[in-house]
């Protein structure tokens, strides 16, 4: 007998704590989640699992970024509205564990071409390795969003429907010509949905990666040539990032008036 076994991850969400969000440029809410890794038997889990590693999502860019596992005084079930107030429940250490890299927002926010060249690199490289974790999984992944969800769900509703709706709604002697248009249709149904399909990344690109990027890039300013080199060396380096994001593309998203 063919047993299906082996582990699988198990994601927690353990509540809401303040943290610094690389992609944001500042600290927000965000979402603390614990990552296990069980034991399945056909698919169900046998118990929680070992925690392997922790992370937080940020509530505004739903970026996610590892963090230390005990970093954290406190978790709230439910997300305040005052981020301070978040902060000091759960993160008041972070001005004194943050304060360079705070010092390096601020002198962004004054001037972005003022910082030293290896930091200025350091953080133009930065959100594209953040946002590449994700990026990679969607890529290799079998994700269903709503356009090929939608072509899914009307070809499978025409083709369960059709029999019925032609035997009761069509006249005989018309039934072998609506059942010729029925399959047609299910083909194109089945057509629309595969295309859909291989479009998603594309769409996941432009309504998260593109977005996130341009979110923690625009305070830099970046040149086009920094864009071109930073991607060149994604592809270099294979990273599906350097595949799936072009630098003109990229450069007119961070330059639209």
């Amino acid at each position: 007998m063919f047993i299906v076994h082996g582990q699988k991850k198990i994601e927690k969400r353990l509540g809401w704590v303040a943290d610094f969000c690389p992609i944001c440029r500042r600290p927000t809410a965000c979402q603390l989640i614990r990552l296990n890794v069980a034991s399945h038997l056909y698919l169900v889990s046998l118990g929680e699992g070992k925690p392997v590693a922790t992370l937080v999502e940020c509530a505004e860019c739903h970026t996610r970024t590892a963090t230390e596992a005990l970093r954290h005084t406190g978790i709230e079930k439910k997300r305040p509205a005052d981020l301070a107030d978040l902060m000091a429940k759960t993160f008041p250490a972070m001005p004194e564990q943050y304060a360079s890299r705070f010092a390096i927002e601020a002198a962004i926010r004054d001037d972005p071409k003022s910082l030293e060249p290896a930091v200025r690199r350091q953080m133009l490289c930065e959100p594209f390795e953040l946002l590449e974790p994700a990026l990679t999984t969607r890529a290799h992944s079998s994700v269903v969003d709503f356009q090929t969800g939608l072509g899914c769900f009307g070809t499978m509703a025409l083709g369960l429907a059709s029999p019925f709706l032609v035997h009761y709604l069509v006249p005989v002697p018309a039934q072998d010509a609506a059942l010729i248009v029925v399959l047609v249709m299910l083909g194109i149904g089945i057509l629309y949905t595969l295309i859909q399909s291989n479009l998603g990344i594309g769409r996941y690109v432009r309504k998260f990666t593109l977005a996130n990027l341009v979110r923690a890039l625009g305070p830099l300013k970046p040149e086009l040539s920094e864009l071109q080199s930073i991607l060149g060396a994604c592809k270099q380096r294979k990273m599906t990032i350097g595949k799936r994001v072009k630098a003109d593309a990229l450069w007119a998203k961070l330059n639209v008036p």
